[in-house]
C-alpha cells in the first residue's frame, strides 16, 4: 500500500500499514532521514495530505484522532480506538502496554540468572506497542547526524492484536529485515581468552580433528595484539583498567600483532584457511589507534597528525574522516593477514557512554552499524559479532550475549531471553556455551552437557571461556565420558545444519523468529505463554532444553511441557506423544526435542565442518506420517557467503510429505535461481522412523532443478 502522510501544523502522521502509524511533532521542519531504527524505505511511495485543526485517520485496526491545541502530543490531544481481538479498546498517547512479553537484553555480562533486567520488546498481550524513536540520531548521507532539536517526537504505534508475526512484518517494513549471517557463523566455534601461540592454535585444530569434533570458526581473543599483561595476576579484570602503556592505551585496545605469541600471522591464517576454517579477532576499540601501533605513521598522515610529537586522538567514532582512516589502517592492515571478521567486544559504556558529540546516542548501536557496513567487501555479506545494540540492530548480526557466570540459573535465563529476544527481532545469538567464567572454578560436567544440548538448536554453537584452566571448554579436557556425550551433540548439530540454515533463511524472507516462542503459533492458547523455555524451529521441531540439575545416577530431570495439537515424536527415544500437557523425563544423554509426525526434516552427513558440506547427499528424517495428513518443509540453500541471496541466487526446495493408507509420497519442488556450487543431481536417503526409533531406509536421487516425486510403503507393523 502507499504510505499516506497527513500534516496538521506541527504534527505529522504516516500511515505505513493498517496496524502501523508513525506520529511526529516538530517545532520546525520534519525529517525523513533514516535513523538507526527506521530505514524510511516506505517514504519512496507516498501520498501527501494536509489537515487543519484536526486529524482523523481510520484503518481496519486503528481509529486515531489528533486535536491541534498547539502542544506536543499528550493523552488529551492524541487518542485512538484500537480494534484488538475484535473489540474496541481505548488508547491515549503515553499509555503503556501492561502485558509486554519482554525483549532482548543488551548484554548478559555477569549474569547469574537473577540479576538482569529484561527490557520491553515489540510483542505484548495487549496487542499493541509504541516504539519511541525520538532520541535516536539520524543518518544523513550515510553517516551519523544530529536530529534537529525542533523534532520533539518521533514515535511508532504498532497494533497487531494477537497476530505477532504481522507485528514483526510491520517492524521489518519500517526498520529493515533481520539479515542472514554468513553460513559458517551457524557452525562450531572455539574461543578462549588465553595467551595462545600460533602453534597452540594449530594444535587445537588438530585436537578437534583427532577427537572427531566439527569446527568452523576459530576465534582469537585479545591476546593477539600487544598489551601490558601476560599473566592472570596482571590481567585487567583484576586491575580494572587501572594502568596504561605506550600511547596512553588502557590495555584492552590494540592493532599490532603480538609477535611473542603469534610471530607468523599470515602463515597462521593460511594454515587455518587450508583447513576450511573462518577466523575472527577480538577488538576493543575504545582507545582508537595510537602511536604505539605499527600502522600509526600511515594513520597519522591520513589525519594530519604530528608523528614526531606522537600526537594521538581519542576514539572519534562519529568523525567520518577519523573512522575511514581507522577502518583502513587499524582494521584494514590486520585484515590483510587474512582474518574473516571481527568480534566487536565493546563494553566501555561506563567510560564512553555516548557517541562523542551526540549526548543522546549510545555508542554500541552506532559501532555495530559502521563495523557491519565496513565488513561488506567483495560481494560478501556483512559479518559482525557484537553485543545487541537495541531496536533496529537486527540489520547487523550476529550477537554476543556477554560474559556469563556458569550456573544453572544463568542457563535458564539465557534460554528464556533468547526466546523473548524474538520480540525485538534479535534472532542470532551466539552464547558462551557452558558460561564464560565460574565463581568456584569447579568443572560441573552435568551443567556443561546441558548447556551444549541447548546450543544444538541455537544460532551459533560457540564454546568460550576465561583463561582459567579448570573451565577450558575443549570437551576432551573434561574426561572421556563427558567428551563423548558432547561429541554426539556436536555431530547432531552437524546433521541438523540444513534444517537450521533453512529456518534462518525463513527468518530473513518472512520475518519469523529463529527460536520462535510458542505463542507466535498459538496466540489464543494460554499454555503457550506458560512455558518460556520452550520454542519452535519453524513449526516442525519443538525444543525444551533442560536447565536444572538432575537426580540419580543418570542425572534425570522431569519437565512439565505443553505440546501443540498433533502427533510428536521424541527424537532421542522415538516415543510418540499426542498434543497436550505432558511430563518428560530426560536423563543426561537426552533433552526434549520433538519432531512433528510426517514433517520431512532435512539433514546432512556428519562433517568436520558443519557448514561447508555441499549437499551431494540429502538425508530426510521422517517420523510416521498421519494417514491423510500433509506436512511440508522448505529446504533453503545458497553459497553461504555472498549477498547473492538478496537477488534470488539460492535454491528453495519445498519437500512435501503425504500419506494414504500404507503409501507415502514425497514431492520435491525446487524454485529460485540456484547458486554456483549447486550439484546437478543429488542422492536422497529417507530415514523413516517411528516409535522406538526403529528406522527404515529409502534411497533415491533427483535433479536439483526439476520437480521429483518418490513413493514408498510403510511397514505394516508401524500402522
Amino acid at each position: 500500500m502507499k504510505t499516506k502522510i497527513i500534516t496538521c501544523n506541527k504534527a505529522r502522521f504516516s500511515v505505513i500499514s493498517e496496524g502501523l502509524i508513525r506520529m511526529e511533532y516538530s517545532n520546525g521542519a520534519f525529517t525523513d532521514e533514516p535513523t538507526l531504527f527506521a530505514e524510511r524505505g516506505y517514504a519512496e511511495d507516498f501520498e501527501k495530505f494536509t489537515a487543519e485543526g484536526k486529524v482523523s485517520i481510520k484503518t481496519p485496526l486503528i481509529d486515531i484522532t489528533y486535536i491541534d491545541d498547539g502542544k506536543p502530543f499528550d493523552g488529551e490531544n492524541l487518542r485512538a480506538t484500537l480494534n484488538i481481538f475484535g473489540k474496541s479498546v481505548g488508547w491515549r498517547y503515553g499509555d503503556k502496554d501492561e502485558n509486554n512479553l519482554g525483549g532482548a537484553v543488551v548484554t548478559l555480562d555477569g549474569c547469574t540468572g537473577t540479576n538482569t533486567e529484561v527490557p520491553e520488546g515489540l510483542i505484548s498481550r495487549d496487542g499493541r506497542h509504541v516504539i519511541d524513536d525520538s532520541q535516536t540520531s539520524i543518518i544523513k548521507n550515510g553517516w551519523l547526524a544530529e536530529r534537529p532539536a525542533e523534532h520533539v517526537t518521533d514515535a511508532y504505534l504498532f497494533v497487531y492484536g494477537n497476530d505477532f508475526k504481522k507485528a514483526l512484518r510491520d517492524y521489518a517494513s519500517v526498520s529493515g529485515k533481520a539479515v542472514l549471517p554468513r553460513k559458517y557463523m551457524f557452525g562450531s566455534w572455539y574461543s578462549r581468552w588465553h595467551p595462545y601461540t600460533s602453534d597452540d592454535f594449530r594444535a587445537i585444530v588438530k585436537e578437534y580433528e583427532e577427537h572427531d569434533f566439527p569446527l568452523d570458526i576459530l576465534v582469537i581473543d585479545m591476546d593477539w595484539h600487544h598489551q601490558d599483561w601476560h599473566t592472570p595476576e596482571n590481567h585487567p579484570r583484576r586491575a580494572h583498567y587501572g594502568f596504561g602503556h605506550a600511547g596512553g592505551n588502557m590495555g584492552w585496545t590494540g592493532y599490532s600483532w603480538n609477535e611473542a605469541l603469534i610471530p607468523d600471522p599470515c602463515e597462521l591464517m593460511k594454515d587455518l584457511h587450508s583447513k576450511g576454517l573462518a577466523v575472527a579477532l577480538n577488538d576493543h576499540p575504545a582507545d582508537g589507534l595510537r602511536d604505539n601501533e605499527t600502522s600509526y605513521p600511515a594513520f597519522a598522515d591520513a589525519l594530519g597528525l604530528d608523528k614526531e610529537k606522537k600526537e594521538n586522538l581519542p576514539f572519534l567514532c562519529a568523525d567520518k574522516k577519523y573512522m575511514d582512516a581507522f577502518f583502513k589502517y587499524a582494521l584494514g592492515d590486520v585484515e590483510k593477514t587474512g582474518i574473516d571478521f571481527w568480534w566487536l567486544d565493546w563494553q566501555q559504556d561506563y567510560i564512553i557512554p555516548h557517541v562523542p558529540g551526540f549526548e543522546k546516542q549510545p555508542v554500541l548501536p552506532w559501532l555495530n552499524r559502521i563495523y557491519y557496513e565496513n565488513s561488506k567487501k567483495d560481494g560478501k555479506r556483512g559479518a559482525n559479532y557484537s553485543r545487541w545494540g537495541g531496536v533496529g540492530d537486527q540489520k547487523h548480526p550476529m550477537y554476543f550475549s556477554g560474559d556469563t557466570e556458569a550456573c544453572f540459573e544463568t542457563l535458564k535465563f539465557e534460554i528464556e531471553n533468547t526466546v523473548a529476544s524474538s520480540n525485538s527481532m534479535c534472532f542470532w545469538w551466539g552464547h558462551d556455551i557452558g558460561g564464560f567464567s565460574s565463581a568456584d572454578g569447579v568443572k560441573n560436567h552435568e551443567l556443561y552437557v546441558r548447556w551444549v544440548q541447548y546450543g544444538v538448536t541455537t544460532a551459533a554453537m560457540k564454546l568460550h571461556s576465561v583463561w582459567d584452566d579448570r573451565i577450558d571448554k575443549r570437551p576432551w579436557t573434561w574426561g572421556e565420558e563427558t567428551c563423548e556425550r558432547i561429541r554426539r551433540l556436536f555431530l547432531l548439530r552437524s546433521r541438523l545444519l540444513p534444517t537450521l540454515y533453512s529456518v534462518a533463511a525463513d527468518s530473513y524472507f518472512n520475518d519469523t523468529p529463529f527460536n520462535m516462542p510458542l505463542y507466535y503459533e498459538y496466540p489464543d492458547r494460554e499454555e503457550a505463554y506458560l512455558h518460556p523455555t520452550e520454542y519452535f524451529l519453524s513449526d516442525k521441531i519443538l525444543c525444551a532444553p533442560v536447565y536444572e540439575a538432575g537426580e540419580g545416577e543418570d542425572k534425570s530431570v522431569k519437565q512439565k511441557l505443553w505440546l501443540p495439537e498433533g502427533i510428536w515424536y521424541d527424537f532421542f527415544t522415538g516415543k510418540k506423544y499426542e498434543g497436550g500437557n505432558v511430563v518428560i523425563e530426560s536423563p543426561i544423554d537426552s533433552f526434549p526435542l520433538f519432531f512433528k509426525a510426517g514433517a520431512p526434516i532435512p539433514m546432512q552427513k556428519e562433517s568436520v565442518r558443519m557448514t561447508s558440506e555441499v549437499l551431494s547427499e540429502l538425508i530426510i528424517r521422517l517420523y510416521t506420517p498421519v494417514d491423510g495428513g500433509r506436512e511440508s518443509f522448505k529446504l533453503y540453500e545458497d553459497d553461504g557467503i555472498t549477498d547473492g541471496y538478496i537477488s534470488g541466487n539460492y535454491l528453495l526446495t519445498e519437500i512435501t510429505c503425504e500419506r494414504s493408507g500404507d503409501e507415502v509420497t514425497l514431492t520435491f519442488t525446487p524454485s529460485g535461481k540456484g547458486y554456483d556450487s549447486l550439484p546437478d543431481h543429488r542422492k536422497v536417503r529417507i530415514e523413516l522412523a517411528g516409535e522406538g526409533n526403529e528406522t527404515e531406509l529409502v534411497e533415491t536421487e533427483y535433479d536439483t532443478k526439476t520437480a521429483h516425486r518418490v513413493k514408498f510403503k510403510i511397514n505394516q507393523s508401524r500402522l
